[in-house]
């Protein structure tokens, strides 16, 4: 009798027993750290080697993560998006208040980690912000792509890019990490940064250069290319081929940044005189035609009105006098049909698209945790649903034995 129960121990004892997960079955973090800092709101950043979706609970309480937090790609569709590259913001939080969160993917929860938000400081003067745009290979825009800005010394910044491959970043919040310290630092013209482009595939691009070299550049990259803006003094745009900026080899209208209205959008520019131009816009479809200019050098195109409202990128095509390959880029936006264009509305005039920075003015001061350290995995919850079963399971076959006992 006692070998029997002995054995309906031993059997007990084997199926309650918590199943440990694989870490060989399950993504790793590439890595995971804390972006866009600031004391209502803490926005987290994290690459996994796989495409997967995922959620980050958090709260006050370490045993009561009550809120949810989901990638920002997914807030219009509500739902759930495969990505390579994740970012959440933790919002509506406390100023100088500790906060635990927890990612969840693959089926899997990670250890709970801390992060503290910093203090509110009075408001500084914003600055003019970065912005740009990204493009695919096929010079069509690439949408909901992960644009992170890096300086050396300095807390990172992440953006998404918009339907159009527009982007913007305000960079008058930069913090500095000083040891287990933060600090707000200034920055100047000539600090050297680091902009990594991470689209919904995991393909990356990565521009390095200046402030300086920022500024006069028309920001607007190709994704899979690298750039650097400083390379032998030269800017570089999303151009692959040779780019000049001549008299007799410009775009006239639209200006860089214009705004130009909906009723026969007009384009205009200079080549050689007797010269083929061959002219390109990322709409959907993709607009394009070639012309010849005349004994002038100039020429000029209405657009089509399949090219609906919104921003774009126009490409122009010629060649110089020793018959080398000019590519010209100019970003422009098409106003809607009605819509009140700002500036003089002659075709050489040139209104600027306003752009207003869209982090707000609130900055933080102080005190962040350490970075981040790569998360272990915990058995996921489907894992106790079945340790459940499986005690229920054992109890049933203890009471049977016990039952087999009495009746010998």
């Amino acid at each position: 009798m006692s070998a029997l129960v002995s054995v309906f121990l031993c059997v007990l004892i084997i199926l309650v027993r918590p199943s440990i997960p694989s870490r060989a079955t399950n993504p790793s973090f590439i890595t995971l750290q804390p972006v866009n800092i600031k004391s209502t709101q803490i926005g987290l950043f994290w690459q996994t080697n796989e495409s997967l979706s995922g959620v980050i609970k958090y709260g006050k309480d370490f045993n009561n993560l009550n809120k949810l937090a989901i990638d920002e790609r997914d807030l219009e569709s509500k739902l759930p998006g495969k990505f390579y590259s994740h970012y959440m913001m933790l919002k509506n939080l406390e100023p100088n208040t500790t906060y635990y969160y927890q990612t969840f993917y693959n089926g899997v929860y990670s250890q709970i980690d801390k992060i503290k938000t910093p203090n509110i400081v009075k408001d500084i003067a914003s600055s003019k912000p970065i912005y740009g745009t990204i493009l695919q290979l096929n010079n069509q825009p690439s949408q909901n792509t992960i644009i992170l800005f890096e300086m050396e010394g300095f807390l990172p910044l992440v953006t998404i890019s918009k339907l159009s491959g527009e982007w913007l970043l305000s960079i008058e919040q930069f913090i500095a990490r000083k040891n287990e310290d933060i600090q707000l630092e200034t920055w100047n013209e000539n600090s050297l940064f680091t902009i990594k482009i991470i689209d919904e595939n995991g393909t990356m691009s990565i521009v390095t250069g200046t402030f300086m070299a920022l500024n006069n550049n028309n920001n607007s990259f190709i994704i899979g290319n690298n750039y650097n803006l400083v390379e032998e003094g030269n800017v570089k745009g999303a151009q692959t081929e040779k780019i000049l900026s001549k008299n007799n080899i410009d775009i006239i209208y639209p200006k860089e940044d214009s705004i130009i209205p909906a009723q026969s959008p007009l384009l205009k520019g200079l080549a050689l005189p007797l010269k083929e131009v061959y002219i390109s816009i990322n709409s959907q479809p993709q607009y394009n035609f070639r012309i010849q200019t005349n004994n002038k050098g100039e020429w000029k195109n209405i657009i089509s009105p399949s090219v609906q409202a919104g921003r774009y990128v126009i490409t122009m095509k010629t060649e110089d006098e020793k018959g080398n390959t000019v590519t010209l880029m100019r970003n422009f936006s098409i106003a809607k049909s009605g819509e009140q264009i700002l500036g003089t509305a002659t075709p050489e005039a040139s209104p600027t698209l306003d752009v207003n920075p869209i982090i707000p003015t609130e900055v933080p001061t102080i005190f962040i945790t350490s970075p981040t350290e790569i998360p272990t995995a915990t058995p996921p919850v489907t894992g106790q649903m079945q340790t459940i079963h499986l005690f229920l399971m054992s109890a049933v076959v203890l009471i049977i034995g016990a039952g087999l006992v009495l009746a010998f």
